[in-house]
């Protein structure tokens, strides 16, 4: 599932586009742990079915002081960037991290994140 945010009068774009991937293959990676792009798939396959050709995206949550590793739908991208041209995108649930205050408790439907300080205690998504 992908989200699409942008308001088009005219042919043009008043506000930039931006897509949220929503989608269970992602990883969150504590910076200390972390040691680059070039093992980012690595991490993932522990975790998450990947195909060789997947291309994995790399996001800073800097409140938790991690790094959420996700594989986009680069399909979407690409007909999104013939289309709209520039655009930003990321994961769906860095909305949910980015936002995280000193303790925190979010459950919706299918995933619950637990937070305290800036240590992640659980993130579950079923």
């Amino acid at each position: 599932m992908h989200y699409f945010f942008l308001k088009v009068i005219y042919g043009k774009i008043l506000i930039p586009l931006k897509v949220l991937h929503n989608n269970q293959l992602f990883s969150l990676i504590p910076k200390a742990l972390f040691t680059g792009k070039e093992f980012a798939s690595s991490y993932l396959k522990y975790s998450v079915e990947t195909n060789p050709t997947d291309f994995v995206e790399i996001d800073d949550i800097e409140p938790l002081e991690a790094v959420n590793l996700y594989v986009p739908n680069t399909l979407v991208n690409n007909i999104l960037l013939e289309h709209y041209g520039y655009f930003d995108y990321q994961h769906f649930y860095n909305l949910s991290f980015e936002n995280v205050s000193h303790s925190l408790r979010l459950t919706r439907a299918g995933s619950h994140l637990y937070v305290r300080g800036t240590k992640l205690i659980l993130l579950g998504v079923f």
